[in-house]
Protein backbone atom coordinates (compact mmCIF):
# COMPACT_ATOMS: atom_id res chain seq x y z
CA UNK A 1 0.00 0.00 0.00
CA UNK A 2 1.86 3.02 -1.18
CA UNK A 3 1.88 6.78 0.33
CA UNK A 4 -0.51 8.54 -1.81
CA UNK A 5 -3.76 5.22 -1.68
CA UNK A 6 -3.06 6.49 1.92
CA UNK A 7 -3.38 9.77 1.65
CA UNK A 8 -6.14 9.52 -0.44
CA UNK A 9 -8.33 7.16 1.98
CA UNK A 10 -7.16 9.44 4.72
CA UNK A 11 -8.36 12.56 3.02
CA UNK A 12 -11.82 10.77 2.00
CA UNK A 13 -12.12 9.49 5.77
CA UNK A 14 -11.60 13.05 7.15
CA UNK A 15 -14.11 14.44 4.00
CA UNK A 16 -17.15 11.87 4.95
CA UNK A 17 -16.17 12.47 9.02
CA UNK A 18 -16.49 16.45 8.29
CA UNK A 19 -20.27 15.97 5.98
CA UNK A 20 -21.77 13.63 8.73
CA UNK A 21 -20.88 16.62 11.48
CA UNK A 22 -22.61 19.42 9.03
CA UNK A 23 -25.40 17.16 8.51
CA UNK A 24 -25.45 16.29 12.79
CA UNK A 25 -25.27 20.30 12.95
CA UNK A 26 -27.65 21.63 10.41
CA UNK A 27 -30.47 18.91 11.79
CA UNK A 28 -29.86 19.89 15.29
CA UNK A 29 -30.52 23.52 14.08
CA UNK A 30 -33.14 23.08 12.05
CA UNK A 31 -35.02 20.96 14.90
CA UNK A 32 -34.27 23.44 17.47
CA UNK A 33 -36.05 26.42 15.18
CA UNK A 34 -38.54 24.38 14.45
CA UNK A 35 -39.04 23.74 18.02
CA UNK A 36 -38.74 27.33 19.03
CA UNK A 37 -41.63 27.88 16.51
CA UNK A 38 -43.55 25.12 17.51
CA UNK A 39 -43.20 26.66 21.49
CA UNK A 40 -43.81 30.24 19.93
CA UNK A 41 -46.99 29.63 18.10
CA UNK A 42 -48.43 27.26 20.82
CA UNK A 43 -48.06 28.64 24.18
CA UNK A 44 -50.79 29.33 26.41
CA UNK A 45 -50.74 31.86 29.07
CA UNK A 46 -52.99 32.37 32.04
CA UNK A 47 -54.83 34.86 32.24
CA UNK A 48 -57.49 34.37 34.65
CA UNK A 49 -59.04 31.69 37.47
CA UNK A 50 -62.96 31.96 37.09
CA UNK A 51 -65.12 29.95 39.57
CA UNK A 52 -69.00 29.36 38.58
CA UNK A 53 -71.67 28.56 40.38
CA UNK A 54 -75.33 27.49 39.59
CA UNK A 55 -77.95 29.09 41.94
CA UNK A 56 -81.61 29.14 41.93
CA UNK A 57 -83.25 30.34 39.17
CA UNK A 58 -81.59 31.82 36.08
CA UNK A 59 -79.01 33.40 38.61
CA UNK A 60 -75.23 32.33 38.94
CA UNK A 61 -72.51 33.18 41.20
CA UNK A 62 -69.29 34.26 39.62
CA UNK A 63 -65.26 34.43 41.20
CA UNK A 64 -62.98 36.35 39.02
CA UNK A 65 -58.95 35.82 40.22
CA UNK A 66 -57.00 38.03 37.43
CA UNK A 67 -53.00 37.12 37.00
CA UNK A 68 -51.02 40.03 38.06
CA UNK A 69 -49.64 40.97 34.46
CA UNK A 70 -46.15 41.85 34.13
CA UNK A 71 -44.92 44.38 31.42
CA UNK A 72 -46.29 43.57 27.77
CA UNK A 73 -42.38 43.06 26.37
CA UNK A 74 -41.29 41.18 29.91
CA UNK A 75 -40.98 38.21 28.14
CA UNK A 76 -38.91 39.10 25.47
CA UNK A 77 -36.22 39.71 27.69
CA UNK A 78 -36.55 37.47 30.49
CA UNK A 79 -36.91 33.63 29.38
CA UNK A 80 -36.09 31.74 31.91
CA UNK A 81 -38.42 33.39 34.81
CA UNK A 82 -40.07 30.16 36.37
CA UNK A 83 -42.13 32.50 38.99
CA UNK A 84 -45.47 31.13 40.17
CA UNK A 85 -48.34 33.35 38.78
CA UNK A 86 -49.80 36.13 40.85
CA UNK A 87 -53.41 36.35 41.58
CA UNK A 88 -54.74 39.91 42.35
CA UNK A 89 -58.25 40.74 44.32
CA UNK A 90 -61.12 38.43 43.83
CA UNK A 91 -63.82 39.95 42.09
CA UNK A 92 -67.24 38.54 43.03
CA UNK A 93 -70.59 39.05 40.83
CA UNK A 94 -74.39 37.64 40.73
CA UNK A 95 -75.11 37.41 36.81
CA UNK A 96 -78.53 36.09 34.98
CA UNK A 97 -78.65 33.71 32.04
CA UNK A 98 -77.38 30.07 31.22
CA UNK A 99 -74.10 31.05 29.70
CA UNK A 100 -71.08 33.09 30.71
CA UNK A 101 -68.21 35.15 28.36
CA UNK A 102 -65.13 36.48 29.30
CA UNK A 103 -62.65 38.17 27.37
CA UNK A 104 -61.06 41.67 25.66
CA UNK A 105 -59.11 43.39 23.42
CA UNK A 106 -56.22 41.32 21.79
CA UNK A 107 -53.16 42.55 19.39
CA UNK A 108 -51.45 39.67 17.37
CA UNK A 109 -48.31 40.49 16.01
CA UNK A 110 -46.89 38.93 12.79
CA UNK A 111 -45.34 35.48 12.77
CA UNK A 112 -41.65 37.38 12.23
CA UNK A 113 -42.37 39.24 15.97
CA UNK A 114 -43.88 36.22 17.33
CA UNK A 115 -40.77 34.08 16.06
CA UNK A 116 -38.52 37.05 17.60
CA UNK A 117 -40.44 36.30 21.22
CA UNK A 118 -42.61 39.33 20.77
CA UNK A 119 -45.99 37.67 22.82
CA UNK A 120 -49.48 38.48 22.06
CA UNK A 121 -50.81 41.49 24.00
CA UNK A 122 -53.99 41.97 25.33
CA UNK A 123 -56.41 44.19 28.03
CA UNK A 124 -59.37 41.43 30.08
CA UNK A 125 -62.13 44.13 29.66
CA UNK A 126 -65.86 42.41 30.09
CA UNK A 127 -67.62 39.81 31.77
CA UNK A 128 -70.78 39.38 30.42
CA UNK A 129 -73.65 36.39 30.46
CA UNK A 130 -76.46 35.70 28.01
CA UNK A 131 -79.01 33.16 27.33
CA UNK A 132 -79.01 30.32 25.05
CA UNK A 133 -82.61 30.60 23.77
CA UNK A 134 -82.82 33.42 21.52
CA UNK A 135 -85.93 34.75 22.48
CA UNK A 136 -84.99 34.37 26.12
CA UNK A 137 -82.08 36.74 25.71
CA UNK A 138 -83.68 39.12 23.72
CA UNK A 139 -86.62 38.87 26.43
CA UNK A 140 -84.83 38.75 29.84
CA UNK A 141 -82.18 40.90 32.18
CA UNK A 142 -78.58 39.83 30.95
CA UNK A 143 -75.68 40.73 32.92
CA UNK A 144 -72.74 42.80 32.23
CA UNK A 145 -69.40 43.45 34.29
CA UNK A 146 -66.73 46.16 32.79
CA UNK A 147 -63.23 45.19 34.27
CA UNK A 148 -60.25 46.74 34.51
CA UNK A 149 -61.68 50.48 33.10
CA UNK A 150 -63.09 48.81 29.73
CA UNK A 151 -62.68 49.23 26.22
CA UNK A 152 -60.50 52.32 26.71
CA UNK A 153 -59.62 54.80 23.56
CA UNK A 154 -56.48 53.59 23.28
CA UNK A 155 -57.41 50.21 22.24
CA UNK A 156 -60.37 52.23 20.16
CA UNK A 157 -57.61 54.04 18.44
CA UNK A 158 -55.19 50.94 18.09
CA UNK A 159 -57.74 49.26 16.14
CA UNK A 160 -58.63 51.91 14.16
CA UNK A 161 -55.01 52.97 13.07
CA UNK A 162 -54.01 48.98 12.88
CA UNK A 163 -53.54 49.55 9.41
CA UNK A 164 -50.54 51.84 9.75
CA UNK A 165 -48.79 49.35 12.10
CA UNK A 166 -49.21 46.47 9.19
CA UNK A 167 -45.51 45.89 9.48
CA UNK A 168 -45.41 44.91 12.86
CA UNK A 169 -49.20 43.69 13.92
CA UNK A 170 -51.54 41.12 12.23
CA UNK A 171 -54.40 42.37 13.53
CA UNK A 172 -56.31 43.68 16.58
CA UNK A 173 -59.76 42.65 17.70
CA UNK A 174 -62.02 41.71 20.40
CA UNK A 175 -61.80 38.12 22.06
CA UNK A 176 -64.30 36.26 23.78
CA UNK A 177 -64.16 32.62 25.63
CA UNK A 178 -67.57 31.41 26.69
CA UNK A 179 -69.35 28.33 28.70
CA UNK A 180 -72.63 27.09 29.27
CA UNK A 181 -73.28 27.75 33.67
CA UNK A 182 -72.93 23.63 34.73
CA UNK A 183 -74.94 22.50 37.86
CA UNK A 184 -73.13 23.22 41.05
CA UNK A 185 -69.67 24.58 40.77
CA UNK A 186 -66.74 24.57 38.32
CA UNK A 187 -63.15 26.27 38.31
CA UNK A 188 -62.27 27.15 34.80
CA UNK A 189 -58.24 28.83 33.59
CA UNK A 190 -58.95 31.54 31.13
CA UNK A 191 -55.84 31.29 28.87
CA UNK A 192 -54.64 33.61 26.42
CA UNK A 193 -53.17 32.32 22.94
CA UNK A 194 -52.03 33.03 19.25
CA UNK A 195 -55.88 32.62 18.30
CA UNK A 196 -56.99 34.36 21.26
CA UNK A 197 -58.91 33.80 24.74
CA UNK A 198 -59.83 30.28 25.24
CA UNK A 199 -61.62 28.86 28.63
CA UNK A 200 -60.52 25.53 29.71
CA UNK A 201 -61.89 23.52 33.08
CA UNK A 202 -59.77 23.08 36.02
CA UNK A 203 -61.58 21.36 38.57
CA UNK A 204 -65.25 20.53 39.01
CA UNK A 205 -65.26 21.14 42.52
CA UNK A 206 -69.47 20.14 43.67
CA UNK A 207 -71.51 18.83 40.56
CA UNK A 208 -75.26 17.39 41.17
Amino acid sequence: MNKSFLRLTTTLILVIVLLVLLLFAAVSGFTAIWLNTYKAFTKEELVAEITVTDKPGDEFAVELKQVEKPAAFSGVFNKTSNEKDRFGDIQNYVMRGDQFELGGEVVKFNNWMTFLGFETVYKLSRLESDYSDVAEAQTSERSVNELNGGTDSYWKNLEKNQKNLKFLVNTVYGSYAGKFVQNGTVNYGLYITEDGFILDELETINSQ
